[in-house]
């Protein structure tokens, strides 16, 4: 771990809202350039996460937050992003290839495919158990299902480690347009995280995963 990433590291340990929220001002005061490029340092982004959940941002603090979050936003096009609603009509082919596409760009291995079911109630958008291994660190499996009528998702996630033991502590966010924390989790002790019912509304979101000081993330989706 690099030395910034320590210094963001030991501002996350800490148990003391206030201490947290001043301590990352004080990093931000002297480290934050007007060339930084967020998204490419997740500890970064998961300390802007941490110190802006417990209070109302001041006005200083939304133009950093503003510059800390539009690099992610630039990076989410169209041809990157993902619609979970593309699935449940005449699109669903194109939807298909485009996810399929993206989880092959971003290094994850399709382990069962893409099914929709439907039932009186609800429509169900399977997309999939896909997994990545992480050099020296372990493996993450992750299977997610969307509802469609109620817009929620289902998150299943599975690490372990290079041995194949289960993988606790492994931390799992879902964030939507790159400033909100919709979910945030660990795996237990057995490795698992399972959220039955995440409620999503209309915007961009990404699951990114922080374990052993590793950062993974998967592609963009929105409804």
């Amino acid at each position: 771990m690099n030395e910034d990433n320590m210094n963001l590291q030991s501002i996350l340990n800490l148990d003391d809202e206030t201490n947290l929220i001043n301590s990352f001002a004080h990093y931000l005061k002297n480290n934050l350039t007007d060339s930084i490029s967020s998204g490419v340092n997740l500890k970064l982004d998961e300390a802007v996460w941490e110190s802006t959940k417990f209070n109302k941002l001041s006005q200083d603090d939304e133009q950093l937050l503003h510059k800390v979050t539009q690099g992610l936003l630039a990076n989410a096009s169209d041809e990157k992003v993902f619609s979970l609603k593309d699935f449940f009509g005449q699109t669903a082919n194109d939807a298909l290839n485009l996810w399929q596409d993206l989880l092959q760009s971003m290094q994850w291995q399709v382990l069962t495919p893409v099914a929709v079911t439907r039932s009186a109630t609800d429509e169900a958008l399977c997309l999939g158990t896909f997994s990545q291994t992480i050099a020296n660190v372990g493996n993450v499996e992750l299977n997610l299902n969307f509802y469609n009528k109620t817009n929620s998702l289902k998150l299943l996630v599975q690490a372990t480690n290079k041995d194949g033991d289960a993988l606790p502590n492994a931390r799992v966010m879902l964030n939507k347009d790159f400033q909100e924390m919709v979910f945030v989790g660990q795996t237990n002790e057995d490795g698992i995280v399972l959220e039955p019912s995440i409620p999503l509304t209309s915007g961009i979101y990404q699951i990114d995963f922080l374990i052993n000081d590793t950062a993974l993330s998967t592609p963009f989706f929105k409804i």
